[in-house]
C-alpha cells in the first residue's frame, strides 16, 4: 500500500516511531541502576535512535490536520479561526484582541484600513471586524472593497457609534455598538463562523 494514498497511516506510523522512541528511552532511564539489563536496553535504545530516522525519511510528511484525540482514534484537528479587527484606538484594539484569543480565535490586527485591506488579502481570514470612524478610510468603504474581493467572508461592524444609516448597515453582516456587553459580539461571531462552516460542509 502506498503510504501517500492513506495520511491516516502516515499519521499512525509517524505516532508509532515517536512511541518506540519515548519508551525505550523511558526503560533505559528506569533500568540504569539496574546493572544486568542496563547495557542490553542501551544498546536497543542506540539501534532504535538509527533505525527511526531512517523509516520516517521514507515516509511523506504526515498531514498537520489528522490528529488523535484521546482514544487513539484518527480526528481532523480543529482549526482557530482566524479574525481580522481593525481599529485606529489602540486600547480596544488591544482589549478586544485579548478577548478573542482567549476565546481560542487567531487574530490580526490593523490601525487602519489600508493596512486591514493588505492583511485581508494577504491572510486566509475567516470573518472581519472593523471600526467604522477611522482616518483615511471609514469602515463602510472598507467593508465594501472587501465584499468586492472576497464576498463571502463576514464582515461586522464594531463602532462607538449607537446607530449608523440603514444603507451602510445593509453591506455588512451585522453591526454592534461598543457599549453593548462583550458576549453580544462573541455570540454574533460565533454564529457567523458557524454558517460559514456549515456552508462548507
Amino acid at each position: 500500500m502506498d503510504p501517500r494514498k492513506n495520511p491516516q497511516l502516515v499519521v499512525d506510523l509517524h505516532r508509532l516511531l515517536q512511541s518506540l522512541s519515548e519508551r525505550t528511552a523511558a526503560l533505559l532511564t528506569s533500568l540504569e541502576n539496574w546493572d544486568p539489563l542496563h547495557k542490553p536496553v542501551r544498546e536497543i535504545d542506540e539501534q532504535v535512535r538509527k533505525v527511526v530516522p531512517m523509516v520516517r525519511s521514507l515516509l511523506p510528511q504526515a498531514d498537520a490536520n489528522v490528529a488523535y484525540d484521546t482514544g487513539h482514534r484518527f480526528t481532523a484537528a480543529p482549526k482557530r479561526a482566524t479574525i481580522l479587527y481593525i481599529d485606529d484606538n489602540p486600547d480596544r484594539l488591544m482589549l478586544l484582541r485579548s478577548v478573542l484569543e482567549m476565546k481560542g480565535y487567531t487574530v490580526l490586527t490593523a490601525d487602519h484600513g489600508r493596512r486591514g485591506l493588505e492583511l485581508f488579502l494577504s491572510e486566509p481570514v475567516d470573518l472581519v471586524i472593523l471600526d467604522f470612524h477611522m482616518p483615511g478610510m471609514n469602515g463602510d468603504a472598507v467593508a465594501g472593497k472587501m465584499r468586492r474581493l472576497r464576498p463571502a467572508i463576514p464582515i461586522l461592524i464594531f463602532s462607538g457609534s449607537l446607530t449608523l444609516p440603514d444603507k451602510i448597515i445593509a453591506t455588512v453582516d451585522g453591526f454592534i455598538s461598543t457599549s453593548e456587553e462583550p458576549e453580544v459580539l462573541l455570540e454574533r461571531i460565533g454564529s457567523l463562523l458557524g454558517r460559514m462552516s456549515a456552508r462548507a460542509s
